[in-house]
């Protein structure tokens, strides 16, 4: 019947979609890459935020030492 052709292709569009998925190890192996590249780039971002707070705090320093 139609009902279970329809079925059948559905489950076949299943099964191939699931085939073409990548290993589950391969996922969690590129899931902790990407947490620590994300991890690294925090550090990264915190240090140039507080090089940037430094640069302006000196850069205050001169202004208020130049209006005097």
């Amino acid at each position: 019947t139609n009902l279970e052709g329809a079925v059948q292709n559905i489950i076949n569009n299943l099964e191939d979609t699931l085939d073409s998925l990548p290993p589950q190890a391969d996922v969690a192996t590129e899931a902790t890459r990407l947490n620590e590249e994300s991890k690294d780039l925090k550090t990264n971002l915190e240090g140039a935020a507080a090089d940037m707070d430094f640069q302006l705090e000196d850069a205050r320093h001169l202004n208020a030492t130049a209006q005097e």
